[in-house]
Order: C-alpha cells, then structure tokens, then sequence
C-alpha cells in the first residue's frame, strides 16, 4: 500500500480482517508506530483498543470473534510429577517418543517448547490447569521444597514466572496430593500432603508415613492480580482427593481422598466461593483416593481411585443426588481426567497391577459408556497432570 497510493483507500477495510488481538504486544508497538496506521484516525483507534485488550486478557475471558479467536484444533498438554531428574517440557506428537520425564505434547502439533525452569520438581507435586487459554502450573522444586508457580502461553511460545504460594507453617515441607480446580477466574488449591522428608516421596502408601501432616489449606489465586488469598480451610484435612469447579452455583466440589482418620473417604463437601463457607452434602457409596472428576452440563463424574472397583459415581449439583454406573472396568488410579464437550478423557495413570499406563480412556456422558481411544499417550505416565486447550497456530 505504501508502494501503490492507489490501494490506501482501501487500507481501513483490510485493517479490521487483520487478527492484531492474539499478536505479540511488541508487535503492536512498531505497527501503531508506522506512518501508515499514524495517518488514519480509524487505525490509530483500532490499535489502542487492541492494545487495551492485550493488558487485560488475564482479567476477562478472550472474546470469541473473528478478530480474537485462536486458531488450531484441541490439543492435550500433559505432564508427569517426576522424582529425582531434569525436568524438561516439550511437546510431543502422539506416535513420537520422549526421553523427558515430563511431557507435554498436543494433538496436532509436534515441536520443542522452552523448559519450564531449570531443576526438578516433587513428585506428585504438579498441579496443572487451563484458563483463558493460558496453561497455569503449579509445584515444589526437589530438595528445597520451594513453591513455584509459571504461565504458559501457547501463542507466544513463552513462560512466565508468577508469584508462588505462600508458604505453609512448615516451610521446609512440600504440598503433594493437593486438589485444584477453577471458578471465576481464580484457581484454586485445596488440601495435599505435607511431606518434609524426601525419602518418603519414594513410598507408595503415603498415609503410613510418619513425616506427613493431611491439610485442610485452600488457597485461591487471582489470575488478575496475581495474587494469592487464603480462604476457610477444608471441613477436614484431606489429601488425594479431586476437585472441580461449578459455574452455575459458583461452588467448588471436592469429594473423596485421605484424611488422618481414614485411608479413603467418601466425603463430598461444597465450598461456595460467594459467602466462603463450606457446605456437607451426600455422600459417594464408595471410599476412594487418587481418583479423578469432571463436570458436563452439572454432572459431577467421579472415576477411579483406590479401593474403587470400576463404578462411576455421578452427583446431580441440582438435584443434589448420587447415581453409579455398574462394571465399566474403569480400575485406575492417579489418572488425569480433561473434560472435551460430552466426553471426559482418561488419561494415563496406574491400574490393579500398578504398572503406569499409556491408555486413553473416553467416557461418554451421552449414553455412559467407556471406549478407548485411538491414540495413546507417548509413554506410560504414573501421576499425569494435563490441562486441555485450543492450542493456536504459530503467526
């Protein structure tokens, strides 16, 4: 255009088809400072406006429009809570294989990501979600025991280091086994086990360990801000338990886990976010821990677990009651559950034998029955932690 004046008049019509939304803010800056866009009244009040969008896109949901959607089909993103080695993510094709103890690999996309961090994390301590497109990951550094806490953006190809959690009243212990779960743009981590001796994350029970405090801790994170609250502890410290948010009612279930009484429970608790009071509702028909749960349309679906023999259980939020669905033959446990429009993957985990799996289970909600899918996981994967997100083309 700058070459041709002829096409100029044309210049404001092709601006609003370019997708300046989900481009990076540097980006931005030298465009806005062109004499093509410095010219025109309407491409300068473009600009500022994608500018104003790009610092706030952690405060509000991305806006589905043309301009701002994100290219790129599902992808998965998953990694492993290692023990004693360099941790380094990528992401991985389906068919590839990986020397990495943590992975993270996508549908359709195959290509290296930058490392979290250098170090390696906890076992079991990894807590990973999706929100706003962005991967949030959350974890204890091995040895130190020191929280961390990173962004992924898959658009830029970028992490950033957040503010971590707080620490406990034992600074040198690490949170494993926590629960975590999302509403209204905060994420939330509930529970865990304190563990403060690293020779017990080598322990396949750890309720038996001497050198592990149950907690009853909640802490809530403010993508916005990035900020962390403590909220009103758990009515009971619990550990290996699952939790999921609730739009419609603005509460967050968790059921299940291990308490110091018990090695599981069949406890179902609502913490309703609004009024942060914890409220008891019915409980599951069967005890289980290191189980997984997600929500379709106000379903709760709770699936696997220890000292769970294949049924899964689903809680009605509005009707407040509990049904099981007989002899799926769903016997695992640590598995990470990513919810897909009607369907709730399964993925990876262990099974009766305890042998770490690479199968990818579908649970169809629609008519509650389990099929494997075509696909699995790179590898056998113990304690998968994942979070599922459109995952954009490059620019």
């Amino acid at each position: 255009m700058e070459t041709d004046p002829e096409r100029l008049e044309y210049v404001d019509e092709v601006i609003k088809t370019v997708r300046f939304h989900v481009m990076d803010l540097e980006q931005l800056t030298k465009i806005a400072s062109t004499d093509l866009i410095d010219d025109r009244k309407k491409c300068r009040a473009l600009i500022r406006e994608v500018m104003m969008y790009q610092s706030k896109v952690l405060e509000f949901p991305l806006i589905d429009d043309i301009r701002t959607r994100r290219r790129g089909r599902p992808g998965v993103f998953i990694t492993e809570s290692v023990d004693r080695h360099d941790v380094s993510l990528h992401v991985e094709g389906w068919e590839s294989e990986s020397d990495c103890d943590a992975v993270v690999f996508s549908l359709n996309t195959v290509k290296e990501i930058p490392p979290i961090r250098v170090g390696s994390f906890v076992r079991n301590s990894i807590r990973m979600v999706e929100l706003n497109n962005f991967i949030f990951v959350f974890a204890a550094l091995n040895f130190t025991f020191e929280p961390v806490a990173s962004r992924y953006d898959p658009s830029f190809d970028k992490w950033k280091n957040l503010n971590p959690r707080p620490a406990t009243d034992f600074p040198q212990a690490a949170t494993v086994g926590s629960s975590i779960a999302v509403l209204d743009g905060h994420i939330y981590l509930l529970g865990g086990m304190l563990v403060t001796c690293i020779d017990t994350l080598t322990q396949l029970d750890y309720a038996c360990s001497r050198d592990c405090i149950i907690s009853d801790r909640i802490s809530s994170y403010d993508i916005a801000r990035d900020k962390w609250h403590e909220q009103e502890p758990l009515p009971e410290g619990l550990a290996f338990s699952a939790a999921v948010g609730c739009p419609s009612n603005g509460c967050i279930y968790l059921c299940g886990g291990v308490s110091p009484d018990n090695d599981g429970c069949a406890n179902l608790y609502a913490y309703d976010t609004s009024s942060n009071i914890w409220l008891t509702k019915p409980r599951m028909e069967h005890s289980r821990y290191a189980h997984c749960m997600g929500l379709v349309h106000d379903k709760i679906y709770v699936i696997g677990g220890y000292y769970d023999e294949g049924q899964i259980e689903i809680f009605d939020v509005i009707e407040e009651q509990w049904t099981t669905v007989e002899s799926l033959r769903l016997n695992v446990y640590n598995s990470c559950a990513l919810v897909m429009d009607e369907d709730i993957l399964i993925l990876g985990g262990s099974g009766p034998d305890f042998q770490p799996t690479s199968d990818i289970r579908v649970f169809h909600t629609d008519d509650h029955t389990v099929t494997m899918h075509e696909k699995c996981l790179p590898e056998p994967i113990a304690f998968p932690v994942g979070a599922l997100i459109v995952h954009p083309a490059l620019l």
